[in-house]
This record gives C-alpha cells, structure tokens and sequence, in this order.
C-alpha cells in the first residue's frame, strides 16, 4: 500500500503531527475519529493512548 494512500487516510506521526492533522479533518467537518491500535503489546497500546491524548490536548490548545 502506498504511503500516500496511509498518510491521507490516518493519523500517523507524533503528537504533533497528529493534532495538526485533526485540526484539518475538523476544518473538513469531521466530527468523531476511531482509533485502533494496531501495536502488538499492551505497552505498545498504551503508548498509542497516550500520544492521542498528547494529541488532543495540543489541539485544543
């Protein structure tokens, strides 16, 4: 799969990165985002937690 097609599609990065792309899918109207962790422990999950919450705090400024 291309990773144009990965990065278009999915927040991908750091917390930073990610806010910045919700404040775009937010400018587009979008209004719910599901996550899915695809790590393979349960460190790896957490981990995935905390940067979306890292993410969300910096969105919102």
């Amino acid at each position: 799969m291309p990773w144009e097609f990965i990065d278009q599609t999915s927040l991908v990065g750091d917390a930073k990165r990610i806010a910045l792309r919700m404040g775009d899918y937010a400018a587009a109207g979008v209004t719910t985002l599901g996550l899915t962790s695809l790590a393979g422990s349960v460190d790896g999950h957490l981990e995935t937690l905390r940067v979306a919450e890292e993410a969300l705090r910096l969105g919102r400024g």
